[in-house]
């Protein structure tokens, strides 16, 4: 019967300096290290004793995943994030972020739980950063202020704790939000690195919701964030960008000719549009698209429909120019459950 090494607990550096004392093949129990970027120095210290003396480690694969993390972030530390500090255009340190993202989701797949939110969160926005940068259909430039914070994050993540028995796990603390009223708040959030969660109660104009979703969206699909208001938001920038489309393109169009087919389609595809969104709106939204839904298809039909002779008046158009350009202009709370005051004085549109 073969015998069972004694163990030996490892939990801070002291201990681990203990290990070239001991000759005896030993069990080792790797409870944590004191910071990440020690974990170079453990790994040097364990390997030998399990690869030519015997010993047994539990937690040696995870400290090797843990050691090439912090490989990545000392490269990101000394060269990638240097290099971008110098010329954020500079294609190959940005081949180099990406790179160094693909690596941070390869460690990620086996990580132990104490480390996978931590990698997630590198891969998923040095990859980001890298392709929109890289990307020629984009003018996209890395800002420095993003630089200087991921550079702070880097060197906060090095030097923190690494626990890998569960009983020392520490629980994720709550996410901290975000209390948006305004786009310049909203703008606000892109130099912001770490997950938040976002409250965003209303949008300033109607017309601005699409920037705001352009913008949260990004932070949600991509960096992890959470904004209950998302889906009303979506909404609110479906309804701009039908408004915008009728305000650029149909209203002018049938100004010029009342009577052109492709104007005439144009239109009964935006009330077919409202009509849609009608169906799931809710509070102010839906009282707005009320004022569109209806009456848009309809004279689109009549004006289409050989077998009537109906043609749109541009008293009409004007109307529902004024329509458009009020609904525009004016805030929008998302919470469909409240009043919205400035809905309430659409009651004098035309």
């Amino acid at each position: 019967m073969a015998l069972v090494p004694r163990s030996i607990t490892i939990v801070t550096l002291e201990d681990l300096h203990v290990l070239a004392t001991l000759d005896e093949p030993r069990s080792i129990s790797l409870v944590s290290i004191p910071a990440i970027r020690l974990a170079a120095e453990f790994v040097v210290a364990i390997t030998p004793k399990v690869d030519y003396d015997g010993w047994v480690c539990n937690k040696l694969e995870d400290l090797r995943r843990v050691r090439r993390f912090d490989d990545l972030l000392t490269d990101l530390q000394k060269r990638i994030l240097p290099m971008l500090g110098n010329n954020p255009d500079d294609k190959a340190a940005l081949r180099n972020l990406r790179t160094c993202g693909y690596a941070m989701w390869s460690v990620r797949q086996h990580a132990h739980p104490s480390l996978h939110n931590l990698v997630g969160f590198y891969s998923n926005t040095l990859t980001r950063k890298a392709r929109q940068a890289l990307d020629p259909y984009k003018a996209y430039t890395i800002k420095q202020e993003w630089v200087h914070a991921m550079a702070l994050r880097v060197e906060e993540s090095r030097s923190a704790f690494m626990p890998f028995d569960s009983d020392y796990v520490t629980p994720s603390p709550p996410m901290p939000t975000i209390i948006l009223s305004s786009l310049v708040d909203v703008h606000g959030v892109r130099s912001v690195i770490d997950p938040h969660r976002v409250e965003l109660g209303a949008v300033d104009a109607v017309r601005l919701a699409p920037e705001y979703l352009h913008i949260l969206l990004e932070k949600v699909e991509q960096e992890g964030w959470i904004c209950p208001t998302l889906p009303a938001l979506r909404h609110v920038a479906r309804f701009a960008n039908l408004l915008t489309d009728l305000q650029d393109r149909v209203l002018p169009g049938l100004l010029n000719d009342h009577t052109d087919p492709a104007v005439l389609r144009k239109l009964r595809t935006c009330g077919c549009g409202m009509k849609k969104l009608r169906a799931v709106a809710k509070g102010p939204l839906l009282r707005l698209t009320l004022l569109f839904s209806n009456c848009l298809t309809r004279h689109a039909r009549d004006a289409l429909d050989a077998r009537k002779d109906f043609r749109i008046s541009a008293d009409w158009i004007d109307k529902i120019a004024v329509r458009v350009d009020r609904c525009l202009t004016i805030p929008l709370h998302l919470h469909h459950h409240l009043e919205d005051p400035f809905v309430d004085h659409l009651h004098d549109l035309p």
